[in-house]
């Protein structure tokens, strides 16, 4: 009896951490996204999982940013410092990247599609 009233306090617990950890990283990326929108730039931020559907970024600073997992299909990038961002499995699907530093870019899993790059 006393191992499952273990168990399941464990359980709480372990509940507990993530529901307040997505909150967390939720407020985040909204924040992160709010000064994106501000000023054109947000180096360094987390913005995993981050929808940019059909956003239009020209000239925008997002150098080491980390948009693991966000949707940035029909996004139009043009002049957009990437360097060394992490978009790994971001859907990249018919996103166009225009003149954009993609120096040391990780795109492990990421899906692209063909012509994304002009």
């Amino acid at each position: 009896m006393k191992i499952i009233l273990n168990i399941m306090c464990l359980l709480f617990l372990i509940n507990t951490f993530f529901t307040d950890a997505v909150a967390v990283a939720e407020d985040l990326v909204e924040t992160n996204l709010n000064r994106l929108k501000a000023i054109n730039a947000c180096v360094r931020c987390y913005m995993g999982g981050v929808n940019l559907q059909g956003a239009i970024l020209h000239r925008t600073n997002l150098k080491q940013v980390k948009l693991i997992g966000a949707d940035l299909r029909w996004a139009y990038f043009s002049g957009v410092n990437l360097g060394r961002a992490n978009l790994s499995s971001a859907n990249l699907r018919d996103a166009w990247l225009s003149e954009t530093n993609l120096h040391g870019v990780n795109l492990k899993k990421a899906y692209l599609s063909e012509g994304n790059l002009s």
